[in-house]
């Protein structure tokens, strides 16, 4: 099971430049509807929670079931700097958190994937099941950026 989870982690954001091939850079940083996020904060926030569930991870390994709160990009100070970055370095730098994101999950022990953080709406989640959310939770941005693209194209 780990290693279907690992093989997502690998390949799911590969889909990015299919969903933003063709597009203007104007396209894809201008919001469609504006209390929603364009394709680049979508990206931009992709990339910052990468960085943001490491550091998640790292805690569950060092705490006993620490409770991590609710990630909000919008409170987030760190998110900001990720949105004045064009698309090429926002790819840039997913790529490469995301090399350092599957190392983590290579290295882990039986015993590390079961250890737990407590989420607050959905309660203890073994590392296991916090990638399971990440990729769930990175997937949602990914429908979301290949719904503008679509929208676009119509």
């Amino acid at each position: 099971m780990n290693h279907l989870l690992l093989e997502k982690l690998k390949q799911q954001h590969k889909e990015i430049p299919y969903l933003t091939e063709a597009l203007t850079p104007s396209f894809v940083s201008s919001r469609q509807h504006p209390d929603k996020w364009s394709i680049l904060e979508n990206l931009a926030h992709l990339a910052r929670y990468q960085e943001v569930f490491l550091q998640r991870l790292l805690l569950i390994l060092s705490e006993e079931k620490p409770e991590l709160g609710r990630y909000k990009a919008e409170d987030d100070p760190g998110f900001t700097a990720w949105q004045a970055l064009e698309q090429g370095q926002l790819m840039k730098r997913l790529e490469r958190d995301r090399l350092d994101l599957i190392e983590f999950f290579e290295n882990l022990s039986a015993a590390e994937w079961e250890r737990q953080g407590i989420h607050p709406v959905l309660g203890a989640l073994s590392i296991r099941d916090w990638l399971r959310f990440f990729l769930l939770h990175e997937s949602h941005h990914l429908y979301t950026i290949f719904k503008i693209r679509h929208r676009q194209a119509s």
